[in-house]
């Protein structure tokens, strides 16, 4: 009722003249083309969110990784890299020494050089290190006096 009382003060007419719904409808016209393009956006949206899950789900049943044998292999293969990785430190850490190193002295000058180059302070397991550089034949010497070709 206070509506009513503010319009008529305002001026509002109890008619309605043939301008005022040319607006009206010119005005719906565009909340229903907002609308419709708000719809429109909203199902792009959706449909492309569902072909990247498909996508996704795809890759990954198809890649292994989402049942027992791909786990393992996955272990594995970084069990495998985390070796070569050791080996690689050892042996660039015997081809920095100016002198040949045993056993410990390697292990100590790789973790110094871990300090040294990337502020990590690790324990570097020099066993595997050796047995894989051994394997390829890139390390000389007894394990008193190692030393990288």
């Amino acid at each position: 009722v206070l509506f009513i009382v503010a319009g008529f003060y305002l001026g509002l007419s109890g008619t309605v003249h043939d301008n005022d719904t040319e607006q009206a409808l010119a005005a719906l016209s565009g909340l229903f083309a907002l609308g419709a393009f708000i719809l429109r956006q909203w199902g792009n949206f959706h449909r492309q969110s569902l072909i990247h899950q498909k996508q996704v789900t795809d890759n990954i049943y198809f890649r292994n990784v989402n049942n027992n044998s791909g786990i393992f292999n996955y272990l594995i293969g970084e069990a495998e890299d985390q070796d070569w990785k050791e080996a690689v430190l050892a042996y660039g850490g015997l081809m920095l020494a100016s002198v040949p190193l045993s056993r410990a002295a390697l292990g100590s000058h790789v973790e110094e050089l871990l300090q040294q180059m990337f502020g990590l302070q690790r324990a570097f397991n020099v066993e595997e290190a050796l047995i894989r550089l051994r394997e390829f034949g890139l390390v000389t010497g007894g394990d008193d006096a190692l030393s990288a070709l």
